[in-house]
């Protein structure tokens, strides 16, 4: 993740391991402190506010090749105010697919121009997996945050798995158009 309020900061969420971060625009990493992210097995999507570049969201998984039942329920969206000093879990996503099985970097938290940090609209997209041992997806979940990540709520109900996933790949991404249309990208279109 990047953002315009510091055009140097780059945020990655890491396939298994804590995220990275670089101040230089990449020419070098360092591991911020992120201090309340329970789970550092699997990175799934960064981001950084457009205007406030300490304001920072990760999302985790439990999972490697399969879900950590005793972490399961740390896997989701943490938000960070502070610029990734510390953090707070916002959102369980139980079941939440890792980047390990589908071997792709996520852009699941996106967000609609407009509105201050605090007052911005966010939307996540929980791909779930339909059970904790294999990594086929079982759920999509669209969530929203209309003040900048601290509290969340569900979008209306589960998007067809059938339709929007293909074996253990679910969605790749989701972009906000500034109206706030809603476009999503899965293996199958």
């Amino acid at each position: 993740a990047t953002t315009p309020a510091n055009p140097n900061l780059i945020l990655c969420p890491m396939d298994q391991n804590f995220p990275w971060a670089s101040d230089d625009f990449g020419a070098s990493l360092y591991t911020p402190n992120w201090n309340g992210l329970w789970v550092g097995r699997s990175g799934v999507s960064a981001w950084i506010d457009p205007e406030d570049a300490n304001r920072q969201i990760l999302m985790y998984s439990a999972a490697s090749q399969a879900i950590d039942p005793a972490f399961d329920a740390f896997s989701g969206v943490y938000l960070s105010t502070d610029g990734g000093v510390s953090c707070t879990h916002v959102l369980s996503m139980p079941l939440l697919q890792g980047t390990t099985s589908s071997r792709q970097n996520m852009r699941l938290v996106t967000h609609v121009p407009g509105g201050t940090p605090a007052t911005r609209t966010l939307y996540a997209l929980h791909n779930a997996r339909a059970d904790s041992k294999e990594p086929t997806i079982g759920m999509l979940q669209l969530w929203r945050s209309q003040n900048g990540g601290a509290t969340w709520a569900k979008l209306g109900g589960e998007l067809d798995a059938a339709t929007y996933a293909k074996g253990k790949n679910g969605a790749y991404g989701i972009a906000a158009a500034p109206n706030g249309d809603l476009y999503l990208w899965t293996e199958t279109g």
